[in-house]
């Protein structure tokens, strides 16, 4: 805390669902093991939900709701396929829009989630390593020999 007098120069926090115990300290009173950290090792060491409980949820709410703001809540593989699969069924039934699908070094249910996503099964590419340029290539190829019969 820079701007603190020397007295109360480094931030040390306690139990993160209090304030009671975060403590001021001058750096000859800080414990031999202390480690000052950057924002950058914090965020390399907790998650962001962590830090913002940890550092902020207790005494800085502005804080606090911009870094959970921040995170995006995500949903188990079940309902994103579900919804990968919602997507696909809308997009194949227009006639006008052809899904290509490339399952890259996926596990089993991706692969088989966007082998059910392709328009057709010559749309689906299972590829691994190197041969995903092979797919791109092979896609290309359609797109340009659909442009020229369309």
């Amino acid at each position: 805390m820079p701007d603190n007098n020397a007295s109360e120069r480094w931030f040390v926090p306690g139990d993160p669902n209090t304030t009671d115990d975060d403590v001021y300290m001058a750096e000859g009173a800080l414990p031999a093991d202390a480690e000052q950290m950057d924002y950058h090792a914090i965020y390399a060491r907790f998650a962001v939900e962590d830090a913002a409980k940890f550092f902020f949820e207790a005494s800085d709410t502005a804080a606090f709701n911009a870094h959970m703001d921040a995170v995006e809540q995500t949903e188990g593989y079940g309902q994103i396929d579900a919804r990968l699969q919602k997507i696909c069924d809308e997009a194949n039934k227009n006639e006008d829009i052809e899904v290509y699908a490339i399952g890259f070094e996926a596990p089993q249910a991706g692969l088989d989630a966007m082998k059910g996503c392709a328009s057709s099964i010559g749309y689906y590419f299972d590829v691994d390593g190197k041969g995903i340029s092979k797919a791109f290539d092979s896609i290309a190829g359609q797109i340009a020999m659909l442009r020229l019969t369309q």
